[in-house]
């Protein structure tokens, strides 16, 4: 199947939430989400906006200590951060195949550090600062943000078509 790909500049922190929010309002059980960017970049705060679209309510943090987290909503959420795994293959022995499994939706910060190991059903959001358009040279919060976000199998590409049809979202749509 065709990998299917959009683009998004989001140019608040608002719009970056706006974004995961409706992209965790159509995500069923069993559906993953791998994020991959430089450190802070803004994958936990897509997280944090994906749980909410979700149902969840418990303040979501990154796990990087933790390895993962769970997070009940109407979808559970089960949230890993692979960075601190000395080998990919780690990961597994976390329970993600279990998780994966679980009834709920997956989302793995730093997710190119597993890639190879992730289901091929997936969608996969890269997440850069936009240097050009936010005129500072730092990791600032609320700078804009550059989603490519792609579809790995059928059940991903129908999110992000629904993702893409979304209104609100549409003035955000970018192609270069």
């Amino acid at each position: 199947m065709p990998i299917t790909s959009y683009r998004y500049r989001l140019p608040t922190r608002d719009a970056t939430d706006l974004f995961g929010r409706a992209l965790g309002s159509l995500l069923k059980p069993g559906d993953l989400v791998a994020l991959s960017g430089d450190l802070g970049s803004g994958k936990t705060a897509l997280s944090r906006a994906i749980g909410a679209g979700l149902g969840v309510v418990d303040p979501i943090s990154s796990p990087t200590y933790t390895l993962i987290q769970e997070y009940g909503g109407r979808t559970p959420m089960f949230h890993f951060d692979p960075y601190r795994l000395d080998n990919p293959e780690e990961i597994c022995d976390l329970g993600l195949y279990e998780y994966l499994e679980a009834g709920g939706v997956t989302v793995i910060e730093w997710a190119d550090r597993v890639m190879p190991l992730l289901p091929e059903d997936r969608i996969e959001a890269e997440i850069e600062i936009d240097f050009m358009c936010s005129g500072k040279g730092d990791y600032e919060a609320d700078a804009p943000r550059l989603i490519t976000i792609s579809a790995r199998g059928p059940r991903s590409a129908a999110i992000l078509e629904a993702l893409a049809r979304h209104s609100p979202l549409n003035v955000y749509h970018y192609s270069e």
